[in-house]
C-alpha cells in the first residue's frame, strides 16, 4: 500500500503544482483532509512542501479537518441522519373508493 500512496501523492502534488502555476491569483489553499494520523500527516507534509517552495511560499495553507468524525463523509452522513430524524412524519390517509 505504501507504493500506491506514494504514486497518488506524487500525482496530487503534480496536479496542485499545475493548477497553481496556471492560477497565480490563488493566495490561499484550505486542506480538508481526514482527521486521522494519515490525513494530519499528509497535511503537515503539504504545508512543509509549500513553505519550502520558492514558487509557492506566497500561498497560505490552512488545515481544516472535520470537527466531528474521522472524515467529511462521516460529517455528511451524520448531517443526513439528523435531517431525517428531525423531518416531520407524514401520515398518509387511506382513501377507499367504492
Amino acid at each position: 500500500m505504501g507504493r500506491l500512496q506514494a504514486i497518488v501523492g506524487r500525482f496530487i502534488a503534480n496536479l496542485a503544482n499545475c493548477l497553481l502555476e496556471r492560477n497565480p491569483q490563488i493566495k490561499r489553499v484550505i486542506l480538508h483532509l481526514d482527521n486521522d494520523i494519515a490525513g494530519l500527516s499528509a497535511a503537515r507534509k503539504i504545508k512543509t512542501m509549500f513553505a519550502n517552495s520558492n514558487q509557492f511560499a506566497r500561498i497560505h495553507i490552512t488545515v481544516n479537518p472535520p470537527r466531528n468524525g474521522i472524515d467529511y463523509n462521516d460529517v455528511l452522513l451524520n448531517s443526513i441522519q439528523q435531517k431525517q430524524e428531525n423531518k416531520p412524519k407524514c401520515h398518509q390517509r387511506e382513501t377507499f373508493i367504492t
